[in-house]
């Protein structure tokens, strides 16, 4: 059985879960951000590519402890949700390992986009 948290759903128009409990118990670890300017600064072009659902590509340890209880039942995310204070840390690390191979181009990654920079035509 997982360890269960205390959970509080936060209705309005797009539900959610608050995990304010969940995050002042966990160690906060954070990632450099690249520096833009200097990455984009001799660029041609440059291509967004949004990933707004970044998250959902993090698998979750086995260990639980975002399991949450309603009263439809237990539910274990397998999946980085959203609003967990470490999300963006673990999805950074997973596009620096994505993108390792590609600095050839240029491809920072800043929170949930990855930014293809062209220098030459």
């Amino acid at each position: 059985m997982p360890d269960l948290n205390i959970i509080e759903i936060v209705p309005g128009k797009d539900p959610h879960i608050n995990d304010k409990l969940l995050n002042s118990n966990i160690c906060t670890q954070y990632f450099p951000l690249p520096n833009i300017e200097e990455s984009v600064s001799a660029a041609k072009f440059i291509t967004v590519i949004d990933l707004a659902k970044g998250n959902w590509q993090t698998l979750l340890s086995k260990q639980r402890y975002a399991a949450f209880v309603t009263s439809f039942g237990t539910y274990v995310p397998l999946r980085m949700p959203f609003g967990l204070v470490n999300a963006p840390y673990f999805f950074s690390k997973l596009m620096l390992r994505v993108l390792e191979n590609s600095e050839d181009f240029a491809v920072p990654h800043l929170f949930q986009s990855i930014q293809i920079v062209g220098r030459i035509i």
